[in-house]
């Protein structure tokens, strides 16, 4: 080792803590200007001393990192601080050995960024990745926080949450970022999604600028970064301006302010609660009370699995046809159509329905994985295996498009 890299080494070894022992070095998870690979923080530092950073949360299955690519362009004016968490646990059992909690894990950024003794400081996630980013935010000084479709309640029974239940310390949110100055945060979630709006809106958020986009559900972030939302949004921060909101006005897609009408919120989180919470209200009575004043897609959507539950496929179709047509970008909505129709036995147009449901979203998993299946059992072997390979691409991590070939080689 030379002269030079061995300083440096030491120097680590003294920044991050006296006590720690050389082997707790080679379990910390970083990479300092690193390539991408197996790390589960990777920083990249900005050619300006004193630049500002940002810590970008990555979503759940990332088998690199979310928004690597957005970020980087802008790599001489910002240090970005790669984050992902390889046990998709909202990164509540931390992203190593070493930092084995939320807790190690953020006092451990906040650390970093210290000694980086940046200008500016923001972090930024969606979905998984957004909850960390509120969470983050909570944990110690950020000058703004971008967080899109967060989870503020991981109850295990809500889409889009961990497969086991989290401590109670990062379970509920609401409470600790009601006691915060919100004017750092900036939020973005689909209005065509419940539990999105659930998530968001059940939170008094006071001084905080939020932004529901219209006719878009879960997937909203990968439309915010397609339109170049989130690229203003990076470029009105590095400049150092206060207002984010006012500066990415120009950009911004249409929105969806009926959320924010009281009566309207209540409706739409006695539906999440009755639907996915078994909380005792009458979910039909809700979701049509909704639909008679004015289209909501996710209404008609959970309206249409209520009859699919009671085997009333044919009124199950009619409303995932409404749902689909009412908010035609949503990929969510344009695959329970095709799941739908599955379900009601209508195989030919269930196919259909999931080539549609690509065509929106071509990374699609779920989708890839149930049209692979039901061109299996058409028997069309080819075009199955086509989409089972691209899936096993898109998500290694993940066992469904594994087993779905295993058994079709078996068949």
């Amino acid at each position: 080792m030379g002269q030079k890299r061995r300083r440096g080494l030491v120097s680590f070894l003294r920044s991050v803590g006296r006590q720690m022992r050389l082997s707790d070095f080679f379990r910390l998870p970083f990479l300092n200007d690193g390539e991408v690979g197996s790390s589960a923080i990777v920083i990249k530092k900005a050619t300006k001393v004193g630049a500002p950073v940002a810590v970008i949360f990555s979503s759940v299955n990332s088998n690199g990192f979310s928004y690597f690519k957005l970020f980087e362009r802008f790599e001489g004016a910002i240090t970005r601080i790669y984050v992902r968490d390889p046990s998709d646990m909202w990164y509540n059992n931390g992203v190593s050995e070493n930092l084995n909690d939320s807790d190690k894990l953020f006092q451990y950024l906040h650390k970093t960024i210290r000694e980086l003794k940046p200008s500016r400081v923001m972090c930024f996630g969606s979905s998984m990745g957004g909850y960390a980013a509120l969470r983050f935010a909570m944990s110690g000084h950020v000058d703004l926080c971008v967080s899109t479709s967060p989870q503020t309640i991981l109850d295990t029974r809500l889409p889009h949450t961990p497969k086991e239940p989290v401590d109670a310390g990062g379970y509920d949110l609401r409470q600790d970022i009601e006691a915060l100055d919100h004017r750092k945060f900036l939020l973005f979630f689909g209005a065509a999604d419940f539990v999105d709006v659930f998530n968001v809106l059940r939170v008094h958020w006071a001084g905080a600028t939020v932004y529901p986009i219209a006719n878009r559900d879960h997937l909203v972030a990968e439309y915010l970064y397609r339109e170049g939302v989130f690229d203003h949004v990076l470029k009105s921060f590095i400049a150092g301006e206060s207002a984010i909101g006012e500066a990415i006005s120009s950009v911004l897609p249409a929105l969806d302010n009926r959320v924010f009408d009281p009566p309207t919120f209540e409706a739409i989180s006695r539906i999440v609660e009755s639907y996915y919470l078994a909380a005792d209200w009458d979910l039909a009575q809700l979701a049509v009370g909704l639909i008679e004043k004015d289209t909501w897609a996710d209404a008609e959507h959970i309206l249409s699995q209520y009859y699919r539950k009671k085997q009333n496929f044919g009124a199950a179709v009619d409303m995932a046809n409404r749902a689909f047509k009412s908010a035609p970008a949503s990929v969510k909505m344009a695959e329970a159509l095709a799941s739908t129709l599955r379900s009601a036995g209508r195989l030919d147009e269930a196919v259909e329905a999931y080539e549609r449901c690509l065509e929106i979203r071509p990374k699609q998993y779920s989708a890839l994985c149930a049209l692979a299946e039901l061109l299996a059992e058409k028997g069309e072997k080819a075009p199955s295996l086509r989409l089972l390979l691209k899936a096993q691409e898109i998500r290694p991590r993940l066992s469904r498009a594994f087993d779905l070939q295993k058994k079709l080689h078996q068949s």
